[in-house]
């Protein structure tokens, strides 16, 4: 008769014990909880600038509710405007290099040309456009800052 030590006495029960317990495989359970949970952020207004901080013909790149916004005022219109940082084309950020144009944001990288509602206006050596959109935010200037509204579960307009 073989003599076993307590080493592989404790290895042999430790292996059958693992054995019989079920992996999980199902996660739906897992992502409906998940999707239950609230928004990180409550839907409201946010403010992201002072008035003052975004001059006719400047962008300003903010940080806030986890999202870059490039927030500009048009240098013909006076009006604030808030649209995804980045450009959807390579990625370039509107407040680096980029610039105010007619009320649209000029993309620093191949000089693309957004309107304020986040539509593709100009494309250099483009006669037809590609249907390319930057997401655009509801923003509003009130009392001397800049606000935005933020609703993560609904499209509907702010109040």
């Amino acid at each position: 008769m073989k003599k076993l030590n307590v080493k592989t006495i404790i290895e042999r029960a430790t292996d059958k014990i693992v054995r019989r317990v079920p992996r999980r495989t199902d996660t739906r359970s897992e992502d409906h909880r998940i999707a239950s949970y609230p928004p990180p952020y409550p839907k409201g207004w946010y403010r992201l600038a002072d008035s003052a901080d975004v001059g006719r013909g400047q962008i300003l790149q903010v940080d806030c509710l986890g999202k870059a916004f490039a927030v500009f005022r048009g240098d013909q219109s006076g009006e604030v405007y808030v649209i995804d940082a980045h450009c959807p084309h390579q990625g370039a950020s509107f407040a680096n290099g980029g610039r105010v144009k007619h009320d649209c944001v000029e993309c620093p990288f191949h000089r693309w040309t957004f309107n304020g509602d986040g539509k593709l206006i100009t494309v250099p050596g483009l006669d037809r456009l590609p249907p390319i959109q930057t997401p655009k935010y509801e923003v509003r200037e009130v009392h001397g800052m800049v606000w935005v509204y933020h609703d993560a579960q609904s499209d509907q307009p702010p109040p």
